[in-house]
């Protein structure tokens, strides 16, 4: 649908040259009729390069490409006035086109505001760089003081802010379809926080934003069908409990972060461990399970399933794919992970994703 999309406003564009063309009296162009001043053949010309420069931005993903693209079918459909008998047909493809740009602007609209919101959640400095030590972890339980040895977080500064971009696949319910996503995301680990934002491809030319976030102790989520129509806007201590319990469960891709004080732990066996989280009327916690080596298995927790009669508490798994272990700047952390809601009428697998990237400051 992008190159449909492309081809078209590439086609439309060039018609404008037959304008320039007889305005500059270069050609014969049998099929306008009406007089071109070679002012006006100027703006002929201005059009047809404003509509390729804007497909061109917008084939490399530039979310400003609308701001050239309205100015163009402005100057056209303006033309396509002064010439109506001949060029009255090229209304409809401006009008086309506009209506692609008003979702254009949608999308740079919500980028302008995942990129305010991200401006105001990440600190303006980084605090001085602190090395975590065998001393910081010497209370926690046997298995996460293995994970951290494993991990080779040791010895290494306790990053303040962590990028993590990923791609994968997720669906709504057991018997949809599996929909493709890009995300990238956000971590503060001094005070725990996030901020994701995700493209989803639903069909062809047909995809949705969404944005997470949990800010001084509040989460929200905000899903819309091409940067548009509102499908979730949720707030509340539902959403609060989740997503306190996604970001412990992403704590796997910087697992320093569980040296913080907030966290109570309890070792269930050598294995196995549970980990607590308790601030204002928030009280969450999950059980973090590893390998003999120390490595991530698995974090589960309970979590507020939405259904249509009504949110209850499930079982909610991040299993890791032991394989697909890499190295971020050191830091040896899994680069698939898989979720799973645990039901009663099944399990429900939602949510595969892969790593591509992590930067830590």
């Amino acid at each position: 649908m992008k190159i449909v999309f492309a081809v078209i406003v590439s086609f439309h564009g060039i018609i404008h040259l037959l304008g320039f063309i007889k305005g500059f009296k270069l050609a014969e162009v049998d099929r306008m009729t009406g007089k071109i001043s070679k002012l006006a053949g100027m703006f002929w010309l201005f059009a047809l390069l404003l509509f390729l420069f804007s497909i061109i931005a917008f084939l490399f993903n530039k979310d400003w490409w609308w701001m050239t693209g309205i100015i163009a079918v402005i100057i056209s459909q303006i033309l396509m006035f002064t010439q109506w008998q001949d060029a009255k047909f090229g209304s409809v493809a401006n009008i086309l086109i506009f209506i692609v740009l008003i979702f254009g602007f949608a999308e740079w609209n919500f980028n302008c505001m995942v990129k305010k919101e991200l401006k105001e959640f990440l600190p303006v400095t980084v605090s001085e760089e602190k090395i975590l030590t065998e001393d910081d972890v010497s209370k926690l339980p046997s298995a996460i003081r293995k994970w951290m040895y494993r991990s080779n977080v040791l010895g290494k500064p306790v990053y303040q802010v962590v990028n993590v971009k990923q791609i994968g696949e997720m669906r709504t319910t057991p018997d949809s379809k599996w929909l493709d996503f890009e995300a990238e995301q956000w971590f503060t680990t001094s005070k725990p926080g996030f901020l994701w934002k995700a493209n989803v491809s639903l069909f062809p030319g047909i995809f949705m934003t969404g944005r997470d976030k949990l800010i001084n102790y509040e989460g929200s989520m905000l899903i819309k069908i091409l940067s548009v129509f509102t499908v979730v806007d949720s707030k509340g201590n539902k959403i609060n409990q989740g997503t306190f319990i996604r970001y412990i469960g992403e704590n796997v891709w910087f697992p320093y972060a569980v040296s913080n004080e907030i966290y109570s732990w309890e070792e269930i066996d050598p294995v196995t461990a549970r980990i607590t989280l308790m601030r204002g009327n928030i009280n969450v916690s999950g059980v973090f399970k590893f390998t003999e080596e120390g490595d991530f298995l698995s974090f589960e927790a309970l979590r507020y399933y939405e259904r249509e009669e009504g949110g209850s508490l499930e079982n909610w798994l991040v299993t890791a794919d032991e394989n697909s272990y890499r190295e971020f700047q050191g830091i040896r952390v899994p680069a698939k992970l898989s979720v799973i809601w645990k039901l009663k009428d099944g399990d429900f697998n939602w949510l595969n994703l892969e790593i591509t990237d992590i930067s830590f400051k």
